[in-house]
């Protein structure tokens, strides 16, 4: 799942006690994007920034976490950051990183929409270079049609370009 010095980024359904302490017990961090309506009725406590749209809540661990998770705090604080993008509503999105120095707000915000990016790189590789049909059953066979399917489509794209300067 993830280990010490990993940063998980997940979607709005993530953030729940178990998903955020079972991420902190291993020693790794997380930005997930928060639902507006979840951790919204907690304390806000100012961040060193002085900025009006991130603060600092404290969570508290249910008691069956507690039992499950024993070596770790009940108690543990989360940053939260409200952004809005032009032509989007609100968003939220809540964090371990919580050293405003080191991490700053524009940096969180653009470091989880970069995850989108990949996101999107992703499926269109899943999608245009076929590779959710891999036929392959072993590890070595798999790279080798993944490596195929790349090549196939770099060189296309290269033809593609080659085609479009021909016709300028």
């Amino acid at each position: 799942f993830v280990s010490t010095g990993d940063l998980l980024m997940c979607d709005r359904g993530f953030p729940d006690y178990h998903t955020l302490a079972m991420v902190l017990s291993r020693k790794a961090d997380y930005l997930f994007h928060l639902a507006s309506n979840r951790f919204h009725k907690l304390t806000k406590i100012k961040t060193p920034s002085g900025r009006d749209d991130e603060w600092h809540i404290v969570l508290r661990l249910p008691k069956k976490l507690q039992r499950q998770f024993p070596d770790f705090p009940a108690e543990f604080t989360a940053r939260v950051i409200r952004y809005q993008l032009k032509g989007f509503r609100p968003s939220f999105l809540i964090t371990s990183l919580l050293d405003t120095n080191i991490y700053s707000y524009e940096e969180i915000v653009n470091l989880y929409h970069e995850r989108w990016r990949q996101e999107t790189m992703h499926r269109e590789w899943k999608y245009s270079l076929s590779m959710s049909n891999l036929r392959s059953t072993t590890v070595r066979g798999i790279f080798k049609e993944v490596y195929v399917q790349l090549t196939i489509n770099n060189v296309l794209r290269w033809l593609m370009s080659d085609a479009a300067e021909l016709s300028d």
